[in-house]
């Protein structure tokens, strides 16, 4: 008698030299292969925070801002189960590989351990799947992959412009980047872009963002891109610190700190180049 995959909701035959079904080797590998994309796309959504709070003319000022950390979660998930099912095969084959086993010294460079993981894994599937824990590996790697997927869907092309609040409306609102106003999608209220914006940044003065948060930041609530190397500088230079790190082991700066030295650089008088004669 063939003995039924144990992949959940499979319960196809499989070979007697595996502990999976052909069809859930081949999801493994699609999965394990959308991996790194899926880890670039969670990097942008983290990036771009696009569930900040927000707040009109018509709503209290000490409305808190109904911060929602769930793609940094999301990312933590996949790259908690890729880099552990990488290590529990590496320790299985009395292997190792000194970029994996990295994610458990403490460096700050995981979205790297995670791509790298998924594809070692992604080339030992035919290895992975003769474990007899295969079944487990393929449930909790698509779980982590789907839930990846559902946290980068968001509008193309909008910018954030916060959660309405207006008579207790829940709604996010996405904008045109050049707009300055945006309708509530739900009640049909209208706000202005720049008080949302001056909200947005003033409610979220002592929040930790990462180097890649306030750059976008900077974009999205200051309207004002703001090129790597003035960053750079300023850290080299010491006039932004430091004073924590993230679940990821990102450094983490305070935002009020960020925008002071952003606002000090917008409005220092900028060289202009003569006119050739």
């Amino acid at each position: 008698m063939t003995d039924e995959c144990p992949v959940p909701r499979c319960g196809q035959p499989r070979p007697k030299h595996a502990f999976i079904c052909n069809d859930c080797r081949r999801v493994l590998k699609q999965d394990l292969a959308s991996v790194p994309a899926l880890v670039e796309d969670l990097l942008v959504t983290i990036s771009r925070q696009d569930v900040l709070g927000a707040t009109g003319g018509r709503r209290a000022a000490e409305t808190a801002v109904p911060w929602k950390a769930h793609a940094s979660e999301v990312l933590y998930d996949l790259t908690t189960t890729v880099t552990l099912w990488t290590k529990l095969m590496l320790e299985h084959y009395q292997l190792s590989s000194e970029v994996i086993f990295r994610a458990y010294d403490g460096l700050e460079v995981p979205h790297r351990i995670t791509i790298s993981a998924a594809r070692w894994l992604w080339s030992n599937v035919n290895s992975l799947a003769m474990n007899e824990a295969a079944g487990d590996a393929v449930d909790e790697i698509a779980v982590a992959v789907g839930r990846a997927y559902s946290a980068i869907d968001r509008p193309a092309e909008k910018l954030a412009a916060g959660q309405c609040l207006v008579d207790g409306c829940e709604a996010y609102m996405y904008a045109e980047p050049t707009a300055k106003t945006v309708d509530c999608p739900k009640c049909g209220s209208t706000h202005d872009m720049a008080e949302l914006r001056a909200w947005m940044s003033e409610a979220a003065s002592e929040r930790r963002v990462t180097a890649t948060e306030a750059l976008s930041w900077v974009r999205l609530l200051l309207g004002k891109p703001m090129p790597d190397g003035t960053w750079r500088r300023w850290l080299a230079e010491g006039r932004l610190h430091h004073d924590d790190n993230n679940h990821l082991g990102h450094k983490l700066y305070r935002w009020g700190d960020v925008v002071e030295e952003v606002r000090a650089w917008i409005a220092r008088p900028r060289k202009v180049k003569e006119e050739a004669a």
